[in-house]
């Protein structure tokens, strides 16, 4: 599927340290397969499944996260960067669609695309990484703080307001 859940879970059949858990959100047709591997491969203490939830409940798993976790393939503009951004949560997420413009070094950790070996083993090294070094995580989430006021409502209204503002002056 596009949410590529099982880059997640084969970084974390590899990860050094299992002090983890990885809380997974949404249901979808490939839930049981996902949730099969995880068990197969011995992983599934470390992932508690949640389904389909409220986005208050996001919220709510957000505010007890340290890290916010993107593996989709194929996304445009996630929402829950801006959600995990707004409780001050870093994001970790593959280097393309709209997480390569939104997140930056201090509010985000980003992954390059190549092989899914290589993935893998790019996710599989920075889960262990901010395991290994809590105060770089700790670093992370006062950059998303930081960098979450550039994604406040309002600024996004006055950026959407320059911009048809520069159209029209353009046209004219």
């Amino acid at each position: 599927g596009g949410k590529s859940l099982i880059i997640a879970l084969k970084a974390l059949t590899k990860i050094h340290k299992r002090d983890i858990i990885l809380n997974v959100v949404g249901d979808g047709p490939l839930k049981e397969k996902m949730q099969e591997f995880s068990k197969k491969m011995g992983i599934d203490d470390l992932i508690k499944w949640h389904g389909k939830v409220t986005r208050s409940k996001v919220y709510e798993l957000l505010t007890k996260s340290h890290l916010h976790l993107i593996t989709s393939v194929s996304e445009g503009n996630p929402t829950t960067i801006w959600e995990a951004m707004s409780v001050g949560v870093p994001t970790l997420s593959l280097d393309h669609c709209g997480m390569h413009d939104v997140l930056c070094d201090r509010c985000g950790i980003k992954i390059p695309i190549a092989s899914l070996d290589k993935i893998v083993a790019d996710l599989t090294f920075e889960i262990d990484r901010i395991q290994d070094d809590k105060n770089s995580l700790y670093e992370l989430a006062l950059g998303t703080i930081d960098c979450a006021q550039k994604y406040r409502w309002s600024e996004r209204i006055k950026f959407w307001e320059d911009m048809y503002d520069l159209a029209i002056e353009n046209h004219a």
